[in-house]
């Protein structure tokens, strides 16, 4: 058994890492500013602590240092999920929360994976900027080309996950750019009328369940022992017909993860969700990815 920290574990993604987890047989100390709506068996279990935390909270650095005592594993899922205002939303949460969670992984004398959440989105000057797919499918290596604020932010998260594994030789960090999971009814119809564009087209389709067996993969796969910084893409599968952005192959060889679902599967996690009325996103689209590329 494993005690793995999950912030953002109420989140579309975190809940379904949580659940992994859990079912796995791991303990999970999950952190967020409230639990799952509909309180699911696994999130009420004995495998599962809570921690309502809210990372702007003046008290977040030491409340995060406790809730990494003894544990082995970190996966930082928290954040601002698209583009908003900077310094009032982007920087405390992304910027700042950021730093605090990596810090308290940095202080532990425990921890020795961190699995950290970076997007997509610092890509989608690819395929979208410039209307082309001939750089597909895309490398760990390939330079970034953020088309947004929010993606600069995840370009620092992939930063920071370096200099956390550059600080604590012995402690193997993974920053995956996952692809785009949908939050409303309102993403799944467009996706099932065809919806293209940046991060709402079918070939940029995760599940929930995808997602949340990926972060599974990525805490208990033996590495080698010498990997101590690596980016890895997580896609669902790509439909027939569809564009490859994402090379998979290194998730595939390093993790031994394949992606199970193809749109449509595993949208009802996410139809489900938005008819519970919970949403941790309420009200930060201020600034769209698609109002950026315009019309």
């Amino acid at each position: 058994m494993t005690i793995v920290v999950v912030t953002g574990a109420s989140g579309r993604i975190g809940k379904s890492v949580a659940q992994h987890l859990v079912e796995a047989g791991h303990e999970v100390r999950a952190v967020d500013m409230q639990q799952p709506a509909g309180a699911p068996s696994w999130a009420s279990g004995p495998r599962i602590e809570w921690t309502l935390l809210d990372l702007q909270s003046a008290d977040a650095a030491d409340r995060l240092k406790a809730v990494c005592e003894g544990a082995s594993a970190l996966v930082h899922l928290a954040a601002v999920p698209d583009d908003a205002p900077f310094i009032e939303r982007l920087v405390p949460i992304n910027i700042v929360g950021l730093f605090q969670v990596l810090e308290a992984a940095r202080e532990s004398p425990s921890i020795s994976r961190v699995v950290v959440a970076s997007s997509g989105k610092i890509m989608y000057g690819y395929g979208y900027g410039d209307g082309s797919t001939s750089s597909m499918p895309l490398q760990a290596g390939t330079p970034p080309q953020p088309i947004c604020m929010y993606g600069a932010t995840k370009m620092f998260a992939e930063g920071a996950s370096q200099a956390l594994a550059f600080a604590r030789p012995g402690t193997q960090v993974i920053a995956v750019r996952f692809a785009w999971c949908p939050r409303t009814t309102a993403d799944v119809r467009n996706l099932e009328q065809g919806g293209s564009g940046a991060g709402v087209a079918i070939d940029e389709y995760l599940s929930p369940r995808d997602a949340g067996s990926f972060c599974l993969a990525a805490v208990t796969a033996r590495l080698p022992p010498e990997l101590s910084y690596r980016v890895l893409a997580c896609c669902s599968k790509v439909p027939a017909g569809g564009v490859v952005r994402w090379d998979l192959s290194d998730a595939r060889d390093l993790l031994g993860w394949e992606p199970q679902d193809t749109f449509p599967e595993g949208v009802a996690d996410i139809l489900a969700d938005n008819e519970s009325g919970y949403t941790n996103v309420d009200g930060l689209f201020t600034h769209s990815s698609e109002a950026l590329l315009g019309d």
